[in-house]
């Protein structure tokens, strides 16, 4: 009796994508160490562009701008955290045990393998990584 069952035509060969598209391949077997992997490189540029006035009375007037993450801005490509959600894991199939006799786990069946899109890395805009932000202030000083 085989290992593992894939009952379903294309299964296996879904699961066999995803483990050599993603690296996985060099840890056929075993359970691959913890920071094997890496998310893609974030670039975030800003920019803070001011301008002081001096006014009578040795009072200061200012006029400012800022740009977070320019690089968004410029080209909404740019500037993009792209990573693993919460828990930074990634499921590959889920798997559950058929049993054979007294050995409850003779057997590993995939049921299904997770859609390509779940294991891409997901784009990050909950803490604002991942937008631009446009300010523009004035302040005066004593």
């Amino acid at each position: 009796m085989p290992i593992a069952d894939c009952r379903l035509p294309g299964r296996h060969a879904a699961v066999e994508a995803i483990i050599t598209g993603s690296g996985l391949a060099n840890y056929l077997g075993k359970i691959a160490p913890r920071n094997a992997f890496r998310s893609r490189a974030f670039t975030k540029i800003d920019l803070h562009v001011e301008q002081e006035l001096a006014l009578p009375l040795g009072t200061k007037f200012t006029v400012f701008g800022d740009i977070e993450n320019l690089t968004n801005l410029v080209n909404h490509k740019w500037g993009q955290q792209l990573r693993s959600t919460f828990y930074f894991n990634k499921s590959v199939a889920r798997v559950t045990c058929v049993a054979a006799g007294v050995n409850t786990c003779a057997q590993y069946q995939y049921l299904s393998p997770t859609p390509a899109n779940l294991i891409a890395d997901q784009l990050m805009t909950a803490n604002g990584s991942s937008l631009y932000a446009l300010r523009v202030g004035a302040r005066i000083s004593f």
